[in-house]
């Protein structure tokens, strides 16, 4: 087990040298400099998050109509973009290591 745990500690040092984890790290603290609308953007976040809990249905719908305007207008702004678009390749390198990872096993 002690190799394993050697293992998961490299890794996760390598994690944070990635050029997606410093671009990420970078977006977000230049994004909290601005006290105010870093607590817009966790807002936005939280209703993004519920609305993807969402099973479907006509509420669905209407929520995603309005929150699609409301993000288009988030995303004006260069340092909420640059932020938003960081946050999502950090997610996406996350999930691409899962399934990798996943893949590998002979888990069924």
């Amino acid at each position: 087990m002690k190799e394993l745990e050697l293992a998961t500690a490299l890794f996760r040092d390598a994690l944070h040298e990635t050029k997606v984890y410093q671009e990420y790290l970078d977006a977000k603290e230049a994004l909290k400099q601005d006290k105010e609308r870093w607590e817009t953007l966790q807002q936005y976040r939280k209703k993004r998050y519920e609305i993807q809990q969402l099973a479907g249905g006509d509420e669905l719908y209407e929520r995603m109509e309005s929150f699609v305007l409301e993000e288009q207008q988030y995303r004006m702004n260069p340092q909420v973009a640059a932020f938003l678009d960081a946050e999502l390749a950090l997610c996406r390198m996350m999930q691409e290591i899962f399934f990798s990872m996943v893949d590998s096993l002979d888990f069924e």
